[in-house]
């Protein structure tokens, strides 16, 4: 998948799991990041690297499901190549 089918892809996920606006933030040679009113993603490069959309959406689907579990307002996600959660 291209770049920008990538982050369509997450952008598009997270709005729909999170029932919130997501759109792009800061980008940084190892995570690709995004932001709502009240969340932030980060996932990391090396996660949704060289994958098919399917896995990509399983991927990050695993990733906002453990989000999930612990959501709170006004927090920071980060994910690991691993789907590993840091609350930023």
């Amino acid at each position: 998948m291209e770049l920008s089918e990538i982050k369509a892809k997450i952008i598009e996920l997270l709005d729909a799991q999170l029932e919130q606006k997501f759109e792009e933030s800061d980008l940084s040679a190892r995570h690709y990041s995004f932001t709502s009113p009240d969340y932030d993603f980060s996932f990391s490069v090396s996660l949704v690297r060289n994958v098919s959309e399917t896995q990509l959406t399983n991927r990050i689907n695993r990733c906002i499901n453990k989000a999930k579990e612990v959501s709170k307002p006004n927090t920071h996600f980060q994910f690991d190549e691993n789907c590993g959660l840091y609350i930023v």
